[in-house]
């Protein structure tokens, strides 16, 4: 897992110790895990940082690194492998209710987008029910652009 080099700053493809990522959130009504481990020079002056994690199939998987700078949050996103997400939150959901930090109905509310962005990820074949139940219109403009989406690994 890296933080995202933009126009305003190059990270180097900084990477986040792992184990240094809580597994109780911060908020109880979204996946905000404490990081504690060694922050970039460009985010170092930070009294405190954590990963904002938003897992959907819908939109995928958006990861943020929050660190609270004076005055002001520092967000930026990170890039991360399927593999590393689901390593992280499968050790978050697998924990009783009350070390997740959520409240109950949100941990329902992620652990349902997050299963369901899963099943996806690690069986594909399972988007073929998906696609044949689009009308003939939908799949052909499905089939007309699927080349024109770039592969992210």
């Amino acid at each position: 897992m890296h933080i995202v080099n933009s126009m305003a700053a190059n990270f180097g493809k900084y990477d986040l110790d792992v184990s240094a990522v809580g597994m109780r959130s911060i908020s109880e009504t979204d996946i905000k895990l404490p990081y504690t481990g060694v922050l970039p020079v460009q985010m170092s002056a930070s009294s405190g940082a954590y990963v904002y994690l938003n897992v959907q199939l819908a939109q995928g998987a958006r990861l943020v690194l929050v660190a609270h700078g004076k005055g002001k949050d520092i967000k930026r996103p990170l890039e991360a492998s399927s593999e590393e997400i689901i390593a992280l939150l499968d050790g978050f959901f697998k924990q009783n209710q009350d070390a997740t930090g959520l409240a109950q109905y949100w941990l329902g509310v992620w652990q349902a987008h997050y299963t369901e962005w899963r099943k996806i990820v690690t069986g594909p074949d399972r988007l073929l029910t998906i696609l044949s139940s689009l009308s003939v219109t939908d799949r052909e403009f499905l089939c007309k652009h699927i080349m024109d989406v770039p592969a992210t690994e």
